[in-house]
């Protein structure tokens, strides 16, 4: 969830922030920080990490990061590729948030600013929107969801072992696996990590 808070007046307002909830397999460190438009910047926790086990164990981190509204002008026009690094960069995740997103931010904080009274005017406007997933990931998600658990088993070993690139055919007489392979297929990486994260957290 993308945060941008807008000055209305003189006054300073607080920043604006993008809202994290960061899933993966348990692993023997945690991510620290995000880099962006060439910039790093620290990460700030706003709950507590968990961790579940069932098949996997896995970690899940909750934290915000800030933005410049300046940068998200530019990503209404590009998009915005992040990455997220472990301590000592151990490991490194990257995603995308695509151009969509933001221009919705900057489409509802032109209705915001001009339907606010100067006479009653705070010193900021915040927006906030909530991020839509790509085709590959929805269509995933839907024929993941009308798979059998057995089904749904088979297809997370084989993606997992091929959240980088497909390097084998999962065979199956099932639609829904048959139609679960393709989309995830044609998903990019940053897609697959999402489906995959997804995935967890329905465990």
């Amino acid at each position: 969830q993308l945060t941008a808070n807008y000055a209305t007046t003189s006054r300073a307002v607080p920043e604006s922030y993008v809202a994290v909830e960061l899933s993966y397999f348990k692993a023997s460190y945690a991510y620290d920080s995000v880099s962006f438009n060439g910039t790093e910047t620290d990460i700030t926790a706003y709950s507590p990490s968990t961790e579940s086990c069932s098949e996997h164990c896995t970690s899940t981190q909750y934290f915000t990061f800030p933005i410049d509204n300046k940068d998200i002008e530019l990503s209404a026009k590009n998009g915005l590729t992040y990455d997220v690094h472990a301590t000592n960069d151990t490991s490194k995740l990257s995603f995308t948030i695509p151009a969509g997103y933001f221009q919705a931010v900057l489409d509802e904080k032109a209705l915001q600013l001009e339907h606010i009274p100067s006479s009653v005017q705070q010193p900021a406007a915040e927006v906030k929107v909530e991020s839509k997933d790509s085709k590959p990931v929805e269509m995933s998600k839907y024929w993941f969801d009308e798979a059998t658990v057995a089904e749904q088993e088979q297809f997370t070993e084989w993606a997992f072992i091929n959240r980088k690139e497909i390097n084998t055919e999962l065979v199956s007489s099932s639609k829904e696996l048959e139609m679960l392979t393709y989309w995830y297929s044609k998903s990019s990486v940053t897609d697959k990590s999402n489906i995959l994260t997804w995935i967890i957290n329905k465990k």
